[in-house]
């Protein structure tokens, strides 16, 4: 099925007027949503082209916020973020989200749009969820929780695209890393290092079916 210059543009961008940010096909926190109806309805879709339509992160929040029906979509919950898109910021409400201004945010949102009681369940739910996922094995919950890194979420961003003191860190990391790969070079060749594992059996088992493919991949190709 072909789809019209009209599908295109509607799915390209968000589709509130006012805002209209240009929208690749995902991975943006964007939400798909469809315009369909019979006779009698709000739209009737039998004998004419369906939308299909999109909202930018911010709107999708927006619209989830205001049918404020978590069976239908829920308003915190069903997405991640990697601290790019369109409205998240340092107090962002969602499950993967742990500063402390992102708790107060959901425990006063929650108990405004559905009552005292669901907002201290979200916050019981979120510290359970921040524990577990700062074990060292998400999971197995027999074992030690991280405490440096729990305490950390609830000051700074830690998301892929988000974040100044934990991108600071990532930075250093990385340049650390190629400072010791880069001497490690330098000091040992390639060749040098695979016959030294060779004589001394250091190869894992996959290891060796790695090299193993690689010699059948580069005879072949010489055959060719």
């Amino acid at each position: 099925m072909s789809i019209t210059e009209k599908q295109q543009k509607l799915y390209s961008q968000c589709a509130v007027n006012s805002c209209q940010l240009h929208m690749a096909p995902n991975n943006e926190g964007g939400l798909d949503l469809t315009a369909t109806g019979g006779y009698g309805d709000f739209t009737d879709s039998f004998d004419s082209e369906v939308n299909t339509f999109r909202l930018c992160h911010k709107h999708s929040h927006r619209f989830a916020n205001w049918l404020n029906n978590p069976e239908v979509l829920h308003m915190y919950y069903g997405h991640s973020h990697a601290g790019y898109e369109r409205g998240f910021w340092y107090g962002h409400i969602s499950w993967e989200q742990r500063t402390w201004l992102s708790y107060v945010n959901l425990f006063f949102h929650s108990w405004y749009k559905q009552g005292f009681k669901t907002a201290k369940n979200y916050i019981k739910e979120q510290l359970r969820s921040h524990k577990n996922w700062s074990r060292v094995d998400i999971n197995d919950h027999s074992t030690k929780v991280r405490w440096g890194k729990y305490i950390s979420q609830f000051l700074f961003l830690d998301n892929h695209s988000k974040g100044f003191f934990v991108g600071l860190q990532r930075k250093f990391q990385s340049k650390l890393y190629n400072f010791a790969k880069n001497y490690y070079r330098k000091q040992t060749s390639l060749y040098s290092e695979i016959w030294s594992k060779a004589l001394n059996d250091g190869f894992s088992e996959s290891e060796k079916a790695y090299l193993r493919d690689l010699g059948l991949a580069i005879a072949a190709s010489e055959e060719e």
